[in-house]
């Protein structure tokens, strides 16, 4: 608590003598305050990027940021907070919202309605939370969700259903998850994919019935399947990612031609990814 007090201190003394020289403060950025935030409170200032990380939110209600004049917001960032629950209408009336990071609370899970009205949205962060799929269920619907980031939740399978209403989806990020099973058809409906982590997962196995248009990269550092290779595989990109998913296929002939030595000859090294 003191470390953020001091944190929120020096930026509202920042805040404070920039009101002096220009005379008026930020309108685009409201950042937490030295008083520790219980919930959301009213936007004064019609502030388009908000961060209310480091506070003791545990709810966000119906139109909690439409009623207190948040309908410019651009930005909204709620990481280590306590948000438990969000209800489906949260986050609705936000039509220029781009980027939500709600990484670091108690989420368990969202309602698949919870974006639908946010049609700017590209980048939903979500690390450190305690999701799980369900079967039969949509996680989000979303027509403008380019990045989702689930690492370090509590995802142990994909299921067909999952994905299959976000069609923008190009950045996939599943690292860090006790994931074991991915269904037949879980990534068939994003044809936009380019980067797809299951880092640090427990996958044993990928299929090529699991995708109609392959992503450009996928990582599988630390996972069982890297480990059947001599090196471990990291990132496999390319071609090779169709190699791969031949041999996890299983086809005798393929194996017998030795195509399985071209997947290691993509460059190991991890490609920084602009999320």
């Amino acid at each position: 608590m003191v470390k953020v007090s001091v944190i929120a201190y020096f930026y509202t003394c920042a805040l404070f003598i920039d009101t002096l020289v220009y005379g008026k403060p930020h309108g685009d950025v409201i950042s937490t305050s030295l008083q520790i935030l219980f919930d959301i409170p009213e936007n004064k200032n019609n502030s388009i990027k908000i961060n209310y990380s480091y506070n003791e939110i545990n709810r966000l209600r119906d139109y909690v940021f439409f009623n207190k004049n948040y309908a410019q917001a651009e930005t909204i960032e709620l990481f280590k907070n306590k948000i438990s629950d969000i209800s489906t209408f949260a986050f609705w009336g936000l039509e220029q919202l781009k980027v939500v990071d709600l990484s670091d609370n108690l989420i368990t899970n969202l309602d698949d309605q919870t974006f639908t009205t946010n049609r700017n949205l590209h980048k939903l962060v979500l690390i450190n939370n305690r999701i799980t799929f369900k079967s039969h269920h949509k996680f989000l619907i979303s027509e403008s969700i380019e990045t989702l980031v689930l690492s370090n939740n509590r995802i142990n399978k994909i299921y067909d259903s999952t994905f299959e209403a976000l069609p923008k989806l190009r950045r996939l990020l599943l690292t860090d998850n006790a994931l074991t099973e991915i269904e037949n058809r879980s990534f068939q409906s994003l044809t936009n994919l380019r980067y797809l982590s299951l880092a640090n997962t427990g996958v044993i196995h990928l299929s090529d019935s699991m995708f109609n248009t392959l992503p450009h990269i996928i990582n599988l550092d630390d996972t069982p399947i890297a480990q059947n290779f001599d090196p471990p595989l990291r990132q496999v990109r390319g071609h090779a990612i169709k190699h791969l998913l031949q041999l996890e296929s299983g086809s005798r002939e393929y194996i017998l031609h030795g195509h399985h030595n071209n997947i290691n000859k993509t460059d190991p090294t991890t490609t920084e990814i602009n999320l």
